[in-house]
């Protein structure tokens, strides 16, 4: 692998495959959102399994708004430093996460804000925490920037007081990260399917 890109043969496979699982999912041969997690799973597996490694401050967290807690007055779309970790939403983890290891967060409102956010700061790998659908599309609009990704949870429905294993992000960002010395912190992958 090369520079901070994934292979352009890998990304065709790859968009190859989610266009032949949406047409099995509109034919209800496969789950609603399969076709995403799928993706999802697959660019994961590769990165991790490609070695792929970032600096903490080549490394961006990308968080969707639902995160925070429907009734917070102090919005964090554009600035997480609002949040006053009051503890009703997983955004102040997530702050005091990023800012022990290093690496930057940004938080988007939908996939054109996402979009900016990438181009602004050109990461070198972007870790995304949002539901399937959106992921699964946001990684295939990445391509061939490497974003793995972690599947938001929705106990109240989508895009509303959602919330992340913080112990997740956490063992995502330690798999890509390398130290000053450019040794790697990595945990080998484990339970993604191949493309």
């Amino acid at each position: 692998m090369s520079g901070n890109r994934l292979p352009g043969l890998f990304c065709l496979r790859v968009k190859v495959f989610y266009l032949v699982l949406k047409l099995l999912e509109a034919l209800n041969l496969v789950d609603r959102e399969e076709p995403e997690k799928r993706v999802v799973a697959a660019v994961n597996r590769r990165i991790l399994k490609s070695g792929f490694k970032s600096r903490p401050e080549g490394l961006l967290l990308l968080l969707p708004h639902c995160l925070q807690f429907h009734g917070c007055p102090h919005r964090v779309t554009f600035a997480i430093d609002n949040c006053r970790k009051c503890g009703q939403c997983p955004i102040g983890g997530l702050s005091a996460l990023s800012t022990e290891l290093g690496v930057s967060v940004g938080i988007a409102t939908g996939g054109t804000l996402a979009r900016r956010l990438l181009r602004e700061r050109n990461p070198e790998i972007v870790l995304a925490v949002a539901c399937p659908r959106d992921l699964g599309q946001g990684v295939l609009d990445a391509l061939p920037v490497p974003v793995l990704g972690v599947t938001n949870l929705r106990p109240h429905g989508d895009c509303f007081d959602t919330e992340v294993p913080l112990d997740e992000v956490r063992d995502m960002i330690l798999r890509v990260m390398s130290d000053e010395r450019g040794f790697s912190r990595a945990v080998s992958p484990q339970g993604f399917p191949e493309v």
